[in-house]
């Protein structure tokens, strides 16, 4: 790099590219593949292994509320799906509407579960 030349940051370039289409490039090539990554990340990684640990009530749970050890593993299994799926729309509505009311939201819903559980 010469004397009279700054240096610019990655943010930099993206920002001035932007002002000069005027639109902005979200979806480019490594922000797809970090989604992609990102949600291969959840569906194989603590969730996986959260879930991993549900074998130590296929036992217990299918006695327990009167149903076929299929059905509990069915429903087990098809959790890990929703997760992956729910995970990203969960993200782009923090990015849109705010991490607090997102949380506030879930917190509030998952209160309600529970307390109609209880009942």
């Amino acid at each position: 790099m010469g004397p009279g030349k700054a240096h610019n940051s990655p943010a930099d370039q993206h920002a001035s590219e932007a002002k000069s289409t005027g639109r902005s490039k979200e979806f480019t090539r490594a922000a797809l593949f970090a989604m992609v990554g990102a949600w291969f990340g959840f569906l194989f990684g603590p969730n996986a292994m959260v879930s991993a640990t549900n074998s130590n009530f296929l036992n217990v749970l299918p006695d327990a509320l009167g149903v076929s050890r299929t059905a509990v593993s069915g429903v087990l299994a098809t959790s890990v799906w929703i997760v992956a799926v729910c995970v990203p729309i969960a993200g782009r509505q923090m990015d849109r509407y705010g991490i607090r009311r997102i949380i506030l939201t879930g917190i509030i819903l998952l209160a309600a579960h529970f307390w109609r559980l209880v009942k």
